[in-house]
């Protein structure tokens, strides 16, 4: 029995996957979990519809990131806190850098910023950017103290 499967499965199959079960477990585990549905030609088509929906949106995402990137190389972002010695009273998080880079036009994730640690010193530090999917840059983060 063709089965399409609605939730991902270990070791058995992932979400949107179409594959050949047994009867048995289609119809004692699989169907009463709804973990999948049995494959008639209408359910198939509808399956590879979005799949290939899902294809579209990823490729769109993977092309917004690519120019976010593009953009984003080599710029650098200016901050100012208030500061002792060269020494921050706090520290510059990937909230506020992120904040910073929206203030410019860019819109970035705080997800995307790769801090090892929080800045907490005075100067240009190189800060990574991650948009996922293999691609990153890196921009310059100057703490001026105040």
């Amino acid at each position: 029995m063709k089965a399409i499967f609605l939730q991902d499965v270990k070791g058995v199959a992932r979400k949107g996957d179409i594959k050949e079960v047994s009867e048995g477990y289609a119809q004692n585990f699989l169907l009463p979990k709804k973990l999948a549905k049995v494959a008639t030609p209408d359910a198939i088509r509808q399956a590879q519809l979005e799949t290939a929906k899902k294809e579209q949106f990823k490729k769109e995402a993977i092309e917004a990131a690519r120019k976010h990137m593009l953009a984003l190389k080599g710029k650098s972002v200016v901050l100012t806190m208030k500061s002792k010695d060269g020494k921050l009273f706090g520290s510059i998080t990937g909230r506020d850098i992120a904040e910073a880079l929206k203030k410019e036009g860019f819109d970035v994730s705080e997800k995307a910023i790769v801090l090892k640690k929080h800045l907490k010193t005075a100067g240009c530090h190189d800060v990574a950017l991650d948009f996922g999917a293999g691609m990153t840059c890196s921009i310059a983060v100057i703490i001026q103290g105040e």
